[in-house]
C-alpha cells in the first residue's frame, strides 16, 4: 500500500506514521498525529509529509539512498520516488524488491524496486546527538567557529609584521651605514621597538582567543558528555563500568592543553611558512635551499623515528596497567595470599612489575628527550649554516649588511613553527586520540524520545495503568515481564511483591522510563507515557531504588536534587518522620557533610537507606515507588517508614515493592509475580495470604 492510497482513511494513515515515528525513536498518539494531517481530501505525497511533520514539530529530512543501501536501512522505512509519491516498506530484498503493508495488516505485498533515484525518510535525532560522529562534530564546529576568524586574523597581522620587519631593517642599515647617520640608528631602534611592542600586542590578544576558545570547547564538552551520560540507555548503563564513563570527563583536559600550548600557535603560523621561504629564495637562493633542506631532514627525522616512540609509549601504558592491575588485586585477594601462603612469591611478582613499569617509563623518556634533541640540533644547525651562508655572501659583497641581518630574521621566522611543532606533535596526536574518545561517547544513542511537539507538559493524574506490559533485555533468554496488567489510583498502596528475578525491580523501571516495553504500553493519567517527555514523567515519579543511590555532594544538596524547593527546616521534618535526624546530626556538618566515597564508606548501610527513602518521601510525586524501603533498617525506625508511606497514599498513588509480611498490610491491592508473569492480583488482605501461601515454603527452601 502507498500512503497516497492511505490517506482516503485518515485513522490508518496516522497509524502507520505512527509506527513511522516509533521505528527512528518518536512517539506520539494517533490523535496527536492526525492533527496534523491534511485535509481528507488531498493526495498524501512527500510533500504532504513535509508539511505533516513540521505541523508535529519533528526536524526532518529526505537523504538519497541507493537501493543497495536501502535493504540495510531500518524497517519500517518510507522512501519517495523521483515522482515525489511515498512508499510504506515493512521489508527489503535485493532479489524481491520491497514489501509493502497491507491495509488490514495482513503480510504485505512485493513489488519491485522503483526506476530512478530514491530518498528516504530521516528523523533527526530527537535528544541533540545522533548515532554516529556527524552531531558532535557539528557541535565541536559550533563551539570553534567564532573563533577561527579572529584567530587567522591576529595570526595574519603577526606574519606580516614579520615579514615587513627584516625589510625596514634592510632599509634602514642601508641608509645609515653609507651615511653614518646616527639619526637613522636611533629611528631603527625606536621603529623596531614600536614593531615589537605591536607584535607582543598582537600575541597576547591571540592567546586570549586561544584560552576563550579552549574554554569555551571544555564548556562545550564537559555539558556534552554529561547531558550524553544522563541519557544513556540502561543496556550501557548495566554493560559498562560507570567510572569508565566517568573518566571520559576528564580527557578534555588534553584538548584545552593543545589549544593553549605551542600547538595551535604554530599551525596557525606554518601557511606563512612557504611565503618566508619565497621570500629568502628572492634574497639568497642558496640560503633558501639550505633552510629547506634541513626543514625537510626535520620532518624525515621526525617520521622515521616515531614509531619507535609510539612503540616505548605503548609498552610503557602496559606496563603501567599491569602494575595496576596487581596492585589493585594484591587488595582485593589479600586474604587469599595469606590463606595460601603466596605472601613471598606475590611480592616478587609485583616487584618485578614495578620493575618493568619504571624501566618501560623511563626508556620512553630517555626516547623522548633523545627525539627532542636531534630535531632541537637540526633547527639549530640549520640558522647556524644560513648564519654562515649569509656572512660569507656579504662579505664578498653578494649582500648588503641590511640584507644579512634579514635574512637571519627570515630564517628564524621560518624555522621556528616547524622547531613547535616537532615538539609538540605528540601532544596533539594524544589531544586527537582524546578527542576521538570524546566523539564515540558523544555519539551513543541517547533514550527514546518522549513526544512529538515542543509544548510543556501538563501535569499527570496519578493513576498508574500497565496494559499486556513485556519487557524483554537483549541476549535474555526469558522476558523480564510478561503480559503484566496492573493498576493503582490515588490512595491506593500496590504492593508488588515475588521471588528473585520475578520482575519487581523491572515495572519501577518501566515506570520511569528507565527500560522501554517490548509490547504493551504504561499509562499515567490516561496518557501514554511513551508520548510523555522524560525528564517531566521522572519529576512526578518519585522513586526510591533498591540500592541507596546518593549523588557526591552534601547532603543537603542531595535533597535539593530531588525537590529544589526544600528548605532545611523541611528537609529535618522528613528525617524527623522517619527517626532518622539525629543520625544525620551525629555527622560531621549535619546536612552539610559531603558524601565522599571515603564518608559513604564510613557511614552505616542503615543510614543510607534511611537517606534514600526520605529524599523520596521529600519528593512531591504524586505518585511514589518504594523498592524494598525497610530492608536493613532497624524495626522502631521501620514502623516510622511504613507511617509515612501511608501518609504518602493520602495525596497521591504509591507503589511498594516489598516481601515482607507485615508491610504487605499497608497495601489496598496485592500483585504477586513470578519470573515476569501476574500471579496474583487481589485486593488487600485476600491477595496477601495467598501471596504469603506462595512466597514462604520458597523462602524455607
Amino acid at each position: 500500500m502507498t500512503l497516497a492510497a492511505a490517506s482516503e482513511h485518515r485513522s490508518t494513515l496516522a497509524s502507520t506514521l505512527q509506527m513511522v515515528l516509533a521505528a527512528q525513536r518518536r512517539f506520539g498518539t494517533v490523535r496527536q498525529i492526525a492533527a496534523g494531517l491534511p485535509a481528507p481530501d488531498a493526495a498524501f505525497d512527500k510533500t504532504a509529509l513535509k508539511r505533516t511533520l513540521d505541523a508535529l514539530d519533528i526536524p526532518h529530512s529526505f537523504a538519497a539512498i541507493s537501493h543497495q543501501h536501502l535493504c540495510d536501512a531500518p524497517m519500517p522505512s518510507v522512501v519517495a520516488d523521483k515522482d515525489g509519491r511515498l512508499f510504506w516498506i515493512e521489508d527489503c530484498n535485493r532479489d524481491l524488491g520491497l514489501r509493502l503493508m497491507a491495509d488490514d495488516g495482513a503480510p504485505g505485498r512485493w513489488i519491485g524496486l522503483p526506476d530512478g533515484p530514491m530518498a528516504r525518510l530521516t528523523l533527526d535525532d530527537p535528544n541533540g546527538v545522533e548515532a554516529g560522529t556527524a552531531a558532535p562534530l557539528e557541535r565541536l564546529r559550533c563551539i570553534v567557529r567564532p573563533e577561527v576568524g579572529p584567530l587567522l586574523i591576529n595570526s595574519s597581522i603577526i606574519n606580516v609584521l614579520g615579514l615587513a620587519t627584516p625589510f625596514f631593517v634592510m632599509a634602514i642599515y642601508n641608509t645609515a651605514l653609507p651615511s653614518q647617520s646616527v639619526e637613522v640608528l636611533v629611528s631603527l631602534g625606536v621603529g623596531l621597538s614600536l614593531v615589537y611592542v605591536f607584535e607582543f600586542l598582537i600575541r597576547s590578544i591571540r592567546t586570549t582567543s586561544l584560552q576563550r576558545s579552549s574554554a569555551a570547547l571544555e564548556r562545550g564538552l564537559a555539558q556534552g558528555l554529561l547531558g550524553k551520560l544522563f541519557a544513556l540507555p540502561m543496556p550501557y548503563l548495566t554493560r559498562k563500568d560507570s567510572a569508565s564513563f566517568s573518566a571520559y570527563l576528564q580527557q578534555f583536559k588534553a584538548i584545552k592543553a593543545m589549544l593553549q600550548g605551542p600547538m595551535v600557535q604554530s599551525i596557525l603560523d606554518l601557511p606563512f611558512v612557504l611565503l618566508f621561504a619565497a621570500v629568502l629564495f628572492s634574497l639568497a637562493p642558496t640560503i633558501g635551499w639550505t633552510v629547506i633542506i634541513f626543514a625537510g631532514l626535520t620532518v624525515a627525522l621526525f617520521l622515521a623515528l616515531r614509531p619507535g616512540r609510539k612503540a616505548r609509549e605503548a609498552a610503557m601504558q602496559v606496563a603501567q596497567a599491569e602494575y595496576q592491575r596487581l596492585s589493585v588485586e594484591t587488595v582485593e585477594r589479600q586474604h587469599d595470599i595469606r590463606r595460601l601462603g603466596l605472601s613471598q612469591t606475590w611480592r616478587r611478582r609485583v616487584d618485578a612489575s614495578l620493575d618493568e613499569m619504571i624501566s618501560t617509563t623511563y626508556a620512553s623518556l630517555r626516547f623522548n628527550q633523545m627525539v627532542s634533541l636531534l630535531l632541537q640540533s637540526l633547527v639549530m644547525t640549520a640558522g647556524i649554516v644560513s648564519g654562515f651562508s649569509a656572512t660569507h655572501l656579504a662579505i664578498t659583497g653578494e649582500l648588503s649588511v641590511g640584507a644579512l641581518i634579514a635574512i637571519l630574521v627570515l630564517t628564524w621566522r621560518f624555522l621556528t613553527p616547524i622547531q613547535s611543532l616537532s615538539n609538540a606533535s605528540e601532544q596533539g596526536v594524544f589531544a586527537l586520540g582524546s578527542l576521538s574518545s570524546l566523539m564515540n561517547v558523544l555519539s551513543l544513542p541517547g533514550e527514546p524520545a518522549r513526544g512529538i511537539t515542543r509544548h510543556p507538559p501538563l501535569p499527570l493524574e496519578p493513576v498508574v495503568q500497565f496494559e499486556q506490559v513485556s519487557v524483554r533485555f537483549k541476549d535474555a533468554v526469558s522476558p523480564a515481564l510478561l503480559g503484566v496488567n496492573l493498576h493503582a489510583k490515588p490512595t491506593d498502596i500496590l504492593v508488588i511483591c515475588g521471588g528473585s528475578m520475578s520482575g519487581k525491580t523491572c515495572v519501577a523501571e518501566t515506570l520511569v522510563g528507565l527500560t522501554t516495553p517490548a509490547a504493551g504500553r504504561v499509562m499515567i493519567g490516561g496518557v501514554d507515557i511513551a508520548t510523555y517527555p522524560l525528564d517531566a514523567l521522572r519529576e512526578q515519579v518519585a522513586f526510591c531504588p533498591q540500592e541507596p543511590q546518593l549523588i557526591g555532594t552534601s547532603l543537603r544538596e542531595n535533597f535539593l536534587l530531588a525537590n529544589p524547593h526544600l528548605a532545611d527546616d523541611e528537609i529535618w521534618a522528613v528525617l524527623r518522620r522517619i527517626d532518622a535526624d539525629a543520625m544525620v546530626r551525629a555527622l560531621p556538618d549535619g546536612l552539610g557533610c559531603v558524601m565522599t566515597p571515603s564518608q559513604a564508606g564510613r557511614m552505616s548501610q542503615i543510614l543510607q537507606q534511611a537517606i534514600a527513602v526520605a529524599i523520596c518521601l521529600a519528593q512531591p510525586g504524586p505518585i511514589h515507588v518504594f523498592d524494598q524501603p525497610t530492608r536493613g533498617l532497624p524495626h522502631e525506625m521501620v514502623a516510622h517508614v511504613r507511617a509515612a508511606i501511608a501518609e504518602k497514599a493520602q495525596t497521591g498513588t504509591v507503589i511498594l515493592i516489598t516481601n515482607d509480611a507485615e508491610e504487605m498490610r499497608l497495601g489496598t491491592r496485592l500483585v504477586l509475580l513470578d519470573r515476569g508473569r501476574v500471579v496474583i492480583n487481589e485486593r488487600a488482605a485476600r491477595g496477601r495470604d495467598k501471596a504469603l501461601k506462595l512466597l514462604l515454603p520458597a523462602e524455607a527452601a
